[in-house]
């Protein structure tokens, strides 16, 4: 009789910490969850921040191209310009000294 006693109280403790084990890891499994799901988030956030940042890079370097572009067509135009006045300038003087020279 006293064996028995014995066992079902062995058996007892044991199912009840079987049961606190399952409830241990039911915790720790819900623990990993919200923590993953915390970290996904903030992944999230990160990688939204980044998109951003690329974005915000790629607009910056677009408009530097374009500048740089628009500072190359102006010199163009202002080299075209003297080259202009230069000749018209010579055409002027080759004239002036042809009609110096006809008189």
């Amino acid at each position: 009789m006293e064996q028995s006693t014995i066992h079902w109280k062995i058996a007892l403790h044991w199912m009840r910490q079987k049961l606190w084990s399952i409830s241990q890891r039911h915790e720790w499994r819900m623990k990993k969850l919200r923590q993953w799901r915390r970290t996904k988030k903030k992944m999230k956030m990160l990688r939204c921040w980044l998109m951003m940042k690329t974005r915000i890079m790629r607009l910056r370097m677009k408009k530097k191209r374009r500048k740089k572009l628009l500072r190359k067509e102006t010199r163009k135009r202002k080299k075209q310009k003297k080259k202009l006045l230069l000749q018209e300038r010579l055409t002027t003087i080759s004239r002036r000294t042809s009609a110096r020279n006809n008189a």
